[in-house]
């Protein structure tokens, strides 16, 4: 009786609706395919979704004539979405979305798709006219978030402008639905462009933090590559290497056709294990010439830190001399070290200028100074007093290396004494190194 009724329902469903429900399927198939698969199926993710639009172009096909005589905008928008599941820019589809959008211009699902075509063959202008004809939508919002930052300014308030514009798109969408992972994603890298490209505040970097720990509460999300390589770069940042390179993993896991995601994990290991050997070898300094260095630190060095009290924003601070060894993790509150440069510490993808310093006792760390002006840094025998050091201990094992060291973060160049003088606000950098933020979420365009 119930397989009849299933039959006369089949028979009198219309066949937009039909295909319809296809269109969906595939697209649910696409988006779960991790979630019902081992990562080691991700390779072949991308032929199997198109094996499922060649079966779903069948029933196009079959249904095509009643489909049209129906509703033929919506076919042909219907049609164009399914060609559109893939990486690829298609230009069939492109042509079947155009078509759709003439016959009935507010069909607003429509400007979405043919926005992701547009996107997707290079054309960022032409894919943010189409995400402003629905500005009330979330996916329209968050796309419009990754164009406007593709935008050509040609001066630095108009990247900034673009920037903060691309932010605030990017907050509308998930205020639209607080529960979509990929709105999250979008917003979490929105916060990122920001902090690289406008100024380094801690508190963007704790938000683009914040909105991917969101995002991974999104199960279409979890499976984002984008969410992971993007959260590799805040957590590298952060200096919390361990997370970071477990994250780059994730990402070039998730899609193994991506490269970027194991550049950025073979590049930080190469970095931790430079740090690892300059820190155990005093910056390869031989133990002469490194004696000479150390003899030649003098308590003048500290610059205005010898003096017993040194003015601050809440008034008169006195600051203790405390060796290297005997520095605690985290903050060192209202305590100084005085040490000499023996090596520099070069990295492609940090934007902070990296180098070790010795001790009299001859500890060797490794100290990571941000904001500071290109062509600004210090060279071997300097000697730099640093305040209030904040200290991370590197310690941990990834991939069959062992990493332990400990590390001295600094935010502004401009607390430091650098032979014994304050550095000035010209070796302050007023803009920073812009970071590559990239996608390879299918969700139309990601970064």
């Amino acid at each position: 009786m119930s397989s009849q009724s299933e039959q006369e329902k089949n028979k009198t469903e219309k066949s937009i609706d039909v295909l319809q429900n296809k269109v969906k399927k595939l697209y649910e198939y696409r988006d779960f395919y991790l979630l019902k698969r081992p990562l080691e199926d991700a390779l072949r993710k991308d032929d199997d979704v198109k094996k499922e639009l060649q079966e779903t172009l069948k029933i196009f096909d079959e249904l095509a004539d009643k489909a049209q005589n129906e509703d033929k905008s919506r076919f042909f928008y219907l049609k164009g979405r399914a060609l559109n599941v893939t990486q690829e820019h298609d230009q069939e589809a492109e042509k079947l979305l155009s078509k759709a959008l003439k016959l009935n211009t507010n069909l607003l699902e429509a400007w979405n798709e043919l926005g992701f075509c547009m996107w997707k063959r290079g054309d960022s202008l032409g894919a943010k006219k189409c995400f402003l004809k629905n500005p009330k939508d979330k996916v329209a919002l968050r796309s419009l978030a990754i164009v406007l930052r593709q935008q050509p300014s040609t001066t630095n308030d108009e990247k900034i402008k673009i920037i903060e514009e691309s932010l605030a798109k990017a907050t509308e969408s998930v205020e639209l639905d607080p529960s979509d992972g990929l709105s999250w994603v979008v917003l979490g890298n929105s916060y990122l462009v920001s902090f690289f490209s406008i100024l380094q505040s801690p508190k963007k970097m704790k938000q683009a933090l914040a909105a991917y720990l969101q995002a991974e509460k999104d199960v279409i999300a979890q499976v984002d590559p984008d969410l992971f390589y993007n959260k590799g770069i805040a957590l590298q940042y952060q200096e919390e290497f361990l997370p970071a390179l477990e994250s780059f993993s994730k990402a070039s896991s998730l899609d193994p056709t991506w490269d970027l995601p194991k550049k950025k994990e073979k590049k930080l290991l190469t970095y931790l294990e430079t740090a690892q050997h300059l820190v155990s070898t005093h910056g390869k300094q031989r133990p002469k010439k490194l004696h000479t260095m150390l003899k030649g630190l003098s308590l003048k060095h500290l610059g205005p830190y010898e003096e017993n009290a040194v003015s601050s924003g809440e008034g008169k601070v006195s600051f203790t001399l405390v060796a290297l060894k005997d520095l605690e993790e985290g903050l060192n509150k209202d305590k100084v070290i005085l040490g000499k440069v023996v090596s520099g510490l070069h990295s492609e993808d940090s934007v902070a200028f990296s180098f070790c310093i010795t001790d009299k006792n001859e500890t060797c760390v490794v100290v990571t100074v941000y904001n500071l002006a290109e062509g600004r840094g210090f060279i071997i025998g300097d000697s730099v007093a640093i305040p209030d050091p904040y200290v991370s201990k590197v310690c941990f094992h990834y991939k069959d290396k062992t990493f332990d060291f400990n590390s001295i973060r600094v935010a502004t160049p401009l607390v430091l004494a650098v032979n014994g003088r304050r550095l000035s606000r010209e070796h302050h950098a007023c803009t920073t190194v812009s970071t590559q933020v990239s996608s390879a979420a299918q969700s139309g365009p990601s970064s």
